[in-house]
């Protein structure tokens, strides 16, 4: 790290930058037609962190009414385990509470150890499991927060 990571909503600008770092933290990434038209919606919620001027980590969630649902979250390698993802983590619940959710959900894949020890240090129960649920044939747990208000 080069200094301070600086966290600011995600623009359209940030698109090409969001897709490279995808491509880089994923087997099946989502495609730049897919984060536009996350990026398009209404409910569209997304933040990113910084190093100066590159983008090391973002989360791209919805929020519809009282539910927030987190659909990606992304760390560059280089830059885990410091704290950026349960800092963006935050970011998205901050501003969910903002527009009214009251529960944040999310999934995470079965064989996601450390993805899922961060969700769990950050509040969040399991709920169920999906069988499944990825391209690949892995199962997910679907894990969910009370937000405060």
């Amino acid at each position: 790290m080069n200094g301070e990571i600086l966290y600011r909503p995600l623009t359209e600008n940030d698109l090409k930058a969001v897709d490279e770092l995808e491509s880089l933290c994923f087997c099946d990434p989502w495609t730049k037609n897919m984060f536009l038209g996350a990026f398009l919606s209404e409910f569209f919620c997304g933040f990113g962190a910084f190093d100066g001027e590159k983008l090391v980590g973002f989360i791209v969630s919805t929020v519809v009414f009282e539910d927030a649902e987190t659909d990606d979250i992304a760390v560059h390698p280089d830059y885990r385990r410091k704290g950026i993802g349960g800092k963006l983590l935050f970011k998205a619940e901050e501003e969910a509470v903002k527009r009214g959710a009251a529960r944040a959900f999310l999934e995470v894949r079965v064989g996601n150890g450390a993805a899922f020890a961060l969700y769990e240090k950050c509040g969040y129960k399991t709920l169920r499991r999906r069988k499944r649920y990825y391209p690949d044939g892995e199962d997910a747990f679907v894990m969910t927060k009370r937000l405060a208000h």
